[in-house]
């Protein structure tokens, strides 16, 4: 597999990931495929994919289990209120506009004669 290619995908695999990926997991996805790359290859775009993110806010970062893509510490600051903003509340009028849909006006309807 092309060595740009084969970053893209681990990229890609890194950003979708919801755990660590160990060479071994990631050269695992690449059964059957065509373009399997070694797994030298895939530890050879770790370290390519580990400098390109030296000037980012994000880190290929190696831990016990494999490697994860996360936020540097420097910017956590700032991540973190996406979780401290609350989820916006639904206001009166899309409550009233919700009731009044055709579905749940076809529901108050039955048993009544419309003209």
């Amino acid at each position: 597999m092309q060595s740009e290619k084969l970053k893209a995908v681990l990229e890609a695999l890194f950003a979708a990931a919801d755990r660590p990926l160990s060479v071994n997991s990631i050269f695992d996805l690449f059964a059957g495929d065509v373009e399997l790359p070694t797994k030298d290859e895939i530890r050879q775009s770790i370290h390519q994919l580990t400098e390109k993110y030296q000037d980012s806010g994000l880190e290929l970062k190696q831990v016990a289990s494999g490697f994860r893509l996360q936020v540097k510490p420097a910017y956590e600051t700032w991540v973190a209120r996406l979780w401290d903003q609350k989820p916006p509340r639904r206001s009166a009028s899309s409550s009233a506009r919700s009731s009044a849909s055709p579905a749940n006006a076809a529901s108050t309807n039955r048993g009544r004669t419309i003209p």
